[in-house]
């Protein structure tokens, strides 16, 4: 397999590679469309973009636009979370296969079609194409729900510390479940207002609403419709990220009741707005209280699992000594670790030889008024180019002793370390060797500070 095969295969078949061709397409579409809102609208870049693109934008159809390009960002994020929640949930490896094939191909046509019948001119063919994306996604909606039915008794789990009854019905699987059917009804539910375009129902945009006091029940379906699907791919997102932190034990089956009990009924009032609107708001503010709960234990747990072990991997019991740990213990991230900061802090702590606080005296301009300055930063003496900053010894130290946390990113790494560990790493190093974060070697002798060259 060549090359290229392969780089295909990767994009197309593996979580990885299909998120980040997604993340990909609706950045691209986020930061050319952004252009033509304010300020960079003001800016001139939005006319910019038109002509460079052959935009055709009538003025009477904004709207309708924007309401495309709405589903267009909210159908392709939503096929990024049916990625991850194939990954994380169990699941047979056809189902995840059939579903992930027919939402790809579903949101690529809804993106493509969809924009192209939106803003470069009105081929109808586009717009049929665009409808059948979003056919598409709809029917791999249906292939989740199939594949999450939490009724499976092979996906029953009595033994473990995740949410389940006593018979072994998984309530985390139920949650996902019961979103899953949620979703693909409010889908209906705005379906209905968006079939009626053109007869009788004028375009309007849901923001728009706040400033009318009446509303035609297809008004309330549309308005409806985009905030029960914005609260649904929160709680989408909120089981993911419990699945991703590992969330369990007595929190996690308060939670999982939470969020199944608030996804019942804040669905269902939003369903009840267009025949029972007065009563509907009711409603849908329990759901929210039952579902904000359910999203306040997973908080918890976070912050348990956060501050419930130190540095060295040892618990730290006590709220206040977890606090203090938090406060004095936070973590250094580097991209690629060409060196931080922090490392300049933790010389000037140490008071290394080859470094030295400099003045910068000026006068800066505040309200008007001349205020003289004088700055003080830590710098190194100019008299040797081998006193030049240079994190490999540190790098490579924390690697052997396995101080600090490494993970592969496209063709460098990320690396974590806590601060706490980064100091004691570089006392240590100086200890043995006084140029540890700098280009000359440990036993070179010839290494130049001249206090005069400044």
């Amino acid at each position: 397999m060549n090359y290229k095969q392969k780089r295909i295969n990767y994009l197309f078949t593996t979580t990885k590679g299909l998120i980040l061709i997604n993340i990909a397409i609706i950045s691209l579409v986020v930061a050319l469309f952004g252009m033509l809102s304010g300020p960079l609208k003001e800016w001139g870049l939005g006319d910019l973009m038109v002509r460079f693109l052959g935009m055709d934008l009538q003025p009477q159809e904004r709207e309708g636009r924007i309401i495309m390009l709405y589903h267009t960002i909210a159908i392709a994020f939503l096929s990024l979370l049916v990625y991850i929640i194939t990954d994380i949930v169990k699941m047979k490896p056809e189902q995840v296969r059939n579903i992930r094939n027919t939402i790809t191909v579903g949101y690529l046509m809804v993106v493509i079609f969809g924009l192209g019948f939106a803003y470069w001119g009105h081929n109808w063919s586009f717009h049929g194409l665009f409808l059948v994306g979003q056919t598409l996604v709809f029917y791999s909606g249906i292939l989740l729900t199939i594949a999450l039915w939490p009724w499976n008794k092979e996906y029953y789990d009595t033994e473990s510390d995740y949410a389940h009854t006593k018979s072994g019905f998984p309530l985390e699987r139920a949650a996902f479940w019961i979103m899953s059917v949620s979703t693909l009804g409010s889908a209906v539910f705005g379906a209905v207002a968006g079939a009626s375009f053109g007869n009788g129902f004028e375009t309007f945009l849901a923001e728009n609403g706040v400033r009318h006091t009446h509303h035609s029940p297809l008004d309330l379906a549309v308005i409806g419709h985009l905030h029960i699907m914005l609260t649904l791919i929160g709680i989408a997102t909120a089981l993911i990220i419990g699945r991703w932190y590992d969330w369990k034990g007595i929190l996690h089956k308060i939670g999982m009741w939470l969020f199944i009990i608030g996804t019942i009924i804040i669905t269902l009032g939003v369903w009840a707005v267009v025949p029972y609107r007065l009563y509907a708001h009711a409603i849908i503010y329990v759901g929210a209280v039952f579902s904000m709960s359910g999203a306040l234990m997973l908080v918890i747990f976070g912050w348990r699992k956060l501050m419930g072990f130190n540095s060295e991997n040892k618990q730290v019991v006590g709220f206040v000594k977890r606090i203090k740990m938090l406060i004095n213990d936070a973590k250094v991230l580097c991209f690629n670790h060409p060196g931080c900061t922090f490392l300049h802090y933790v010389e000037r702590e140490l008071r290394v030889p080859y470094r030295f606080d400099k003045s910068f005296i000026c006068e800066q301009i505040i309200d008007g008024k001349k205020v003289k300055q004088n700055w003080k930063i830590w710098v190194r003496y100019l008299s040797d180019d081998k006193l030049i900053h240079s994190p490999k010894k540190f790098v490579e130290f924390v690697k052997d002793k396995s101080i600090a946390k490494f993970s592969e990113m496209g063709r460098g790494e990320i690396l974590a370390i806590p601060t706490s560990m980064v100091f004691d790493s570089v006392k240590q190093g100086l200890q043995n060797d006084p140029w540890f974060l700098i280009n000359a070697d440990r036993n070179d002798s010839s290494v130049l500070i001249d206090k005069q060259y400044k």
